[in-house]
């Protein structure tokens, strides 16, 4: 797996996967800028035209629900279904799920149309889960876009999910969780510095995406929590500030994905730890 990880790495930035987003607008720079240090091309849009342009020609799309304004209600669908008749993998991050009619009226079209690969924190992907159906109730506190519950707390859902869309599902936080609904790994988490800047999580996502026009669902996945989790870790070394770690965090992000040298932080899990 190793091998198959640096292999995405190498092949990103030889490449330049073209990964269009419809991204959320509080995290556009962030997430943008991220995707270009890992050797990404990355455009963002919100009109449904343009995702019907760009889905044909793209390596893969990502596509974000935070902040979402009237038109998405139109862009999501038109892009989704664009992407599924051109056959192209893209990625779902599922942020402030459940909140407001056009949210949930997204979260209901979607299901039909299952993405390549769904990224959230414990909370996105349990509250994900209960929409779809596959928990009985969705009783968890939900408050903003943090999550409020545990890595652990929302595993065997996570499962379900890679096991109804017959993709790959992941959870970001202080220990990250990549399934495909057989396969199931944990991964050392990066520094806690992340949890205070804005877009961590979305960065995440977008670069995960540029990883999806290159890799296979699994290995794209672990390779960009791999990367982020080792480039933060290295950031806080050097920075222990909130910005002085954004600007050191970009930095390694660069630099480790150009070197192309990836640690093997990751471990197969039972789902009892």
């Amino acid at each position: 797996m190793l091998d198959q990880m640096q292999k995405t790495v190498a092949e990103a930035r030889d490449h330049g996967p073209f990964v269009p987003s419809i991204t959320n607008i509080v995290t556009v720079n962030p997430v943008v800028n991220a995707q270009i240090g890992v050797g990404g091309s990355p455009a963002v849009f919100y009109q449904a035209e343009e995702g019907e342009s760009f889905a044909p020609e793209c390596d893969a799309l990502y596509i974000n629900l935070g902040t979402l304004i009237k038109d998405h209600e139109t862009a999501v669908p038109a892009t989704i279904k664009a992407l599924d008749q051109a056959g192209k993998p893209w990625l779902l991050d599922p942020v402030g799920i459940g909140k407001g009619r056009i949210h949930q009226k997204l979260i209901s079209f979607i299901k039909d149309y299952p993405p390549t690969i769904i990224k959230g924190n414990a909370t996105e992907i349990i509250k994900l889960a209960s929409a779809w159906g596959l928990k009985d109730q969705a009783d968890q506190t939900f408050i903003g876009v943090d999550s409020k519950d545990s890595v652990q707390a929302a595993k065997s859902l996570a499962v379900k999910l890679a096991r109804f869309t017959k993709q790959v599902v992941v959870i970001s936080g202080p220990k990250d969780f990549v399934t495909d609904g057989n396969h199931h790994y944990s991964l050392k988490g990066g520094s806690a510095l992340m949890g205070q800047i804005t877009g961590a999580g979305c960065m995440l996502a977008g670069v995960m995406a540029v990883y999806l026009g290159v890799a296979q669902p699994l290995t794209a996945a672990l390779t960009a929590c791999t990367l982020f989790n080792q480039a933060s870790q290295a950031a806080a070394q050097s920075a222990q500030e909130p910005a002085s770690f954004q600007t050191a965090f970009l930095d390694l992000l660069y630099s480790l994905s150009k070197e192309g040298k990836l640690e093997a932080n990751y471990e197969e899990d039972d789902l009892n730890d």
